[in-house]
This record gives C-alpha cells, sequence and structure tokens, in this order.
C-alpha cells in the first residue's frame, strides 16, 4: 500500500506543479496586454499633419506637435483637433528629420533624427521665430526619435533608436541634456534591456519612437513603433514597471507621445490608410 499511496502523492505534487507553471507563463505572456487605460476619444489631424511626428504639452495645457518634414509648429484644439495657430522656426523655413518636440518653461525644442536640437520661443499665428541650433555631436550611429522634459532634474531625456554605444549591445538608451548647461551627459541616463522587456512583458522587439513623463505618477513611458506597437513605463532609475502592446489596427504608425496633467494620454498617428489621428486614452479606475 505504501507504493501506490506515495505515487499518488508524487503524481499530485507534479501536476500542481505544472499547473503553477502554466500559470506564471500565462500571467507573464498576458502582462504585456493588461493595458488599464481605455480610448475616450479619436480625434482626425489636417492632411498638413499627415507626417504628424512628435506632441507636447505647455505648462497651460496647450497641445503642439509638428510633422517630420519641417520646422513648421501646429497647436491643436485637444478637443476637436482643429488648427489654432502654427508658427514656423526661421526666416526662410527649415526642412529636416524632425523626430519630437519638447517644452521646458517658456522654452520650446525639436530634435532631429541625427541629434541637432533647435531652440525657440513660442510663436504667434503665422509668426517666423528664431532659433538657436545646437549639435549633440550624437554619432551617426545613433538614430535619435524621443524628446521630453524632466521638470525633477531640469534636462531633456533623449531616446535613441537602436544604437546604445559599443559596450551596450542588447540595450536601447537615453540620454540627459541639461537646460541650465546646455550640455549632454555622455553616460546615458537609462539603459533598457531587451531581454529583460522580452521576458517580462513578452515584447520581442522595441524600438523607441517618443518618450513623455507622465505629470501625476512622475514616471516615463517609451514608445515604440516598429515591431509591433508597444509602450514601457519606467521609474526615475529606470527601472521596469509596465509593458504593454498596443493594437496595430488602432496605432499603425505611432508617433509621438504626451500626457495631460491629469493623466491622459495621447498618441500620434501617422496617415496610414486614412488620416493622421491622435488617440486619447484614460485610466481605469
Amino acid at each position: 500500500m505504501k507504493g501506490p499511496a506515495i505515487k499518488n502523492i508524487n503524481f499530485i505534487l507534479l501536476l500542481s506543479l505544472t499547473i503553477s507553471c502554466l500559470h506564471c507563463d500565462a500571467s507573464k505572456n498576458n502582462s504585456a496586454n493588461n493595458f488599464n487605460r481605455k480610448i475616450i476619444k479619436v480625434v482626425k489631424l489636417p492632411s498638413s499633419l499627415d507626417e504628424v511626428s512628435g506632441i507636447t504639452f505647455s505648462s497651460e495645457g496647450n497641445l503642439f506637435c509638428h510633422n517630420d518634414e519641417s520646422g513648421i509648429i501646429f497647436q491643436l484644439d485637444t478637443l476637436t483637433g482643429k488648427l489654432v495657430k502654427y508658427f514656423q522656426i526661421g526666416s526662410w523655413g527649415i526642412e529636416a528629420d524632425f523626430e519630437d518636440i519638447a517644452i521646458a518653461g517658456e522654452r520650446f525644442f525639436l530634435i532631429t533624427s541625427s541629434g541637432i536640437l533647435y531652440e525657440f520661443k513660442e510663436g504667434t499665428n503665422l509668426e517666423k521665430v528664431e532659433f538657436k541650433e545646437i549639435d549633440l555631436g550624437f554619432s551617426s550611429n545613433y538614430e535619435i526619435e524621443g524628446l521630453c522634459c524632466d521638470p525633477e532634474t531640469n534636462s531633456l531625456l533623449i531616446a535613441s533608436k537602436k544604437y546604445a554605444g559599443k559596450k551596450n549591445k542588447g540595450k536601447r538608451a537615453v540620454y540627459s541634456f541639461l537646460l541650465e548647461t546646455n550640455s549632454l551627459v555622455d553616460v546615458p541616463r537609462f539603459l533598457l534591456s531587451l531581454e529583460e522587456i522580452e521576458n517580462k512583458f513578452g515584447i520581442k522587439e522595441f524600438f523607441p519612437s517618443a518618450i513623455s513623463r507622465e505629470p501625476k505618477t512622475g514616471n516615463f513611458h517609451i514608445l515604440s513603433s516598429k515591431g509591433g506597437s508597444s509602450i514601457i513605463e519606467i521609474d526615475n532609475n529606470g527601472n521596469l514597471l509596465a509593458g504593454f502592446k498596443l493594437s496595430n489596427k488602432k496605432h499603425p504608425q505611432p508617433e509621438g507621445l504626451a500626457f495631460t496633467k491629469n493623466g491622459k494620454m495621447f498618441i500620434t498617428d501617422e496617415a496610414v490608410n486614412g488620416a493622421a489621428r491622435i488617440t486619447i486614452y484614460q485610466t481605469l479606475k
């Protein structure tokens, strides 16, 4: 009798362990889809923003964005997406591969894929504003995509799409630009492990296209559009907090990311099978 009893106990233990492991695997795979936000509005953008790229909010709550070809800044109505005004940097107009926009106080910034930073002030409708050009010194290996302001450190955060430096293979890098000294910190502020992102959230490909700070939490969210749309959330120390896969149908080409003071999330998508748009999310309680 002892033999069969022991076998039954072993079988039960093995079955319990198997169920437990299956539950762990399911939890890991589903974690990337546990998106605690719902869409509350989708706003279509005018044709002048078919190639909309970066998006940001001013301290007054005004919404600004740009396309990826020219240095023209658009202010949009947050409810309708209609154009409020637009202004241009430079008297002759500047054409470049503009990737993102950020605002720090009264200072506006645009950044290009090659790491050229343009600083200027807000203009009135149709105004041509003066600007200052800053070469951040990134090598041609870098492809800069994301830009946001971090008021806690009085800096701009700059996200690279692929390259993170010779010694940082398998990672994604976010650098700091100090606003007080107008200087780039050589060492990345955040180094994000692609292996950890995949293991924790099931996100196999991650190529940053935008970065934004959520005012309510102080955490940073990084958007990826290549290889399937997704977002990761990190804290001030770069620790991974959450990862979410986005619907490719709802976000065929996500390029910009920004948050309102009350936590609403705005994502811009270029025109793919329809008009460019802003999708507005609200956190679920």
